[in-house]
């Protein structure tokens, strides 16, 4: 009798589990077209702000509302950026990553990243330094997103666990091919 009650027991306890699988399964499928219609809804309208910022910081010529627009166009790059990070955990989550290379003007992305955080920056009063190598190419072939998400973590972090001096963000090359067709970035951040 113990033998049969204990197979009966084994059976209930390994439906419950196919069933509990099957249930955080389905609960992940609904949060992945969660996620991905909510990205659709937000973009579309950040899109619209992004446009219409471009075409004030054209309009504009005084040097200080100038800023202040590069800031609104900086910070809904990085909202775009965030609504990007959300599909991309899906994506992991579904093993469908996919890296999207293309020529970028890397210069422009760490000057950028000064534009982004210049206000909080000032406000408590520090020191936004970015070292380039100047020996860098001026346009890389790399996937952008990635590359604004690393440095959008490592500059975010450093602004706000600093509260005194200066956050000092660098970027060397290493050559990894001897005829230098591929380099790693190599990048440091010092408060």
């Amino acid at each position: 009798i113990g033998t049969s009650q204990d197979i009966t027991e084994q059976k209930q306890y390994e439906a419950e589990l196919e069933k509990a699988k099957e249930d955080a399964e389905k609960a992940n499928k609904a949060k992945s077209v969660f996620l991905a219609n909510m990205s659709h809804e937000i973009r579309t309208p950040m899109n619209a702000i992004l446009g219409f910022a471009e075409i004030l910081r054209q309009s504009i010529k005084d040097g200080v509302q100038k800023e202040q627009v590069e800031a609104i166009a900086s910070s809904g790059k990085t909202l775009l950026s965030l609504i990007n990070d959300i599909l991309d955990l899906s994506k992991i989550e579904a093993g469908k990553l996919e890296l999207q290379p293309h020529s970028v003007d890397t210069f422009s992305i760490f000057e950028e990243m000064k534009t982004i955080f210049s206000w909080k920056v000032r406000e408590k009063g520090l020191e936004f330094i970015i070292e380039i190598d100047p020996t860098l190419p001026k346009a890389l072939i790399l996937d952008e997103v990635r590359l604004r998400q690393i440095l959008l973590n490592l500059a975010g972090n450093a602004v706000k666990f600093t509260d005194k001096g200066y956050i000092k963000l660098s970027v060397e090359k290493d050559y990894t091919q001897e005829d230098h067709s591929m380099l790693n970035l190599v990048f440091s951040v010092e408060d």
